[in-house]
This record gives structure tokens, sequence and C-alpha cells, in this order.
């Protein structure tokens, strides 16, 4: 219960207070015909009877509530980011070298003597690249409840008893006060 709702409730408590006042007015005013007044002040009256009249003096009470609100949202989800990688692989690739050389050790410019063809394979490394989905950090989402106190100020109304006259007056419930 917020603090509007509060001063709601408190608006139709001091409703049902007045409600109440009236209501006691009322049946001190029947009672006036039966029995003489002295003295009427406010919304209370005093009788000159042995009737035994109750007034209920009343106070404000807080009662108070929580709800649950929402307070925002948060978002999380996954983003695939892209990101181009250059690596340095060394591979190793042949070359065939060619060198001839008469039988005197002279160099020569003849190509295969005696034969028609020569073939010699060479070869080289070719990079293959696979790919593969490794877990690199997990993110871990929890909730967790902070209490803390809030402190609310609410204005509490209550009655007081007051007791007023004119002349010569004993007023016996003060004195049974005092003692």
């Amino acid at each position: 219960m917020d603090l509007t709702n509060l001063r709601s409730e408190a608006k139709r408590f001091g409703m049902r207070i007045g409600g109440q006042w009236r209501d006691l007015r009322e049946t001190f005013a029947q009672h006036s015909s039966r029995d003489q007044m002295i003295q009427s002040h406010g919304p209370a009256s005093v009788l000159h009877s042995e009737e035994i009249a109750e007034l209920e003096l009343l106070s404000e009470s807080l009662h108070i509530d929580k709800e649950k609100i929402v307070d925002g949202e948060l978002s999380i989800r996954k983003e695939i980011i892209t990101e181009v990688q250059i690596i340095q692989v060394p591979v190793t690739r042949e070359e065939l070298v060619i060198e001839r050389r008469s039988a005197d050790g002279r160099h020569t410019s003849e190509v295969l003597a005696g034969q028609q063809q020569l073939r010699i394979p060479i070869s080289k490394e070719r990079v293959l690249v696979k790919k593969e989905a490794v877990v690199s950090e997990v993110a871990k989402i929890t909730r967790r409840k902070l209490r803390e106190t809030k402190r609310i100020s609410v204005d509490v109304r209550h009655d007081e008893l007051r007791v007023s006259g004119e002349g010569h007056m004993d007023n016996a419930g003060e004195k049974d006060k005092a003692a």
C-alpha cells in the first residue's frame, strides 16, 4: 500500500469518525427531551440523570501492506560477432632443381641424354581450416533479493477527551484520573 492509498484510507477513516460524532449528537438529542441538559458544547452533551452515556474515543492505526511492482526489465541475449583472424601457418613445398654437368665437371646444356622424358613428383603442404565451437565463457544469470527498510511518515489522528464547563462543577472523573 503506497502513501496515496494510506492518505485516502485515513480520509475515509476521518469520515467514519465524523459520522459517529453525528450519531452521538443525535443520541444525546433524543435523550434531551427526557432529561434536562446543563450544557451542550461540541459533539457531546452532559445529562442531569443517573443514565450513563459512553463516548468512544477513536484513534487511527496504520495497517501496512506491500505489493510487488515491476521496477524495470533487462533483456539478455547472445549476439554473434564475426571477426577476421589472421594466423601465420608455416607450410612446406618442394622445388625441383636440375643441375647438369658433364663427366669432366663442366656444365652442359643438353637436357636428357638418352631419355625422352623424366617424371619426378614434387609436393607441397596445403592449409586445411576446421572450425569447432568451444565454450569460451559462461554467463550465469540469477536473481537476488535485497532487503532494505523504507521509512515512511504518515499523519495519524486520535481523539482525546476534553471536559469544560461554566459555573461550579465537580469533575469527579478528573480527580480519579489524577489519583
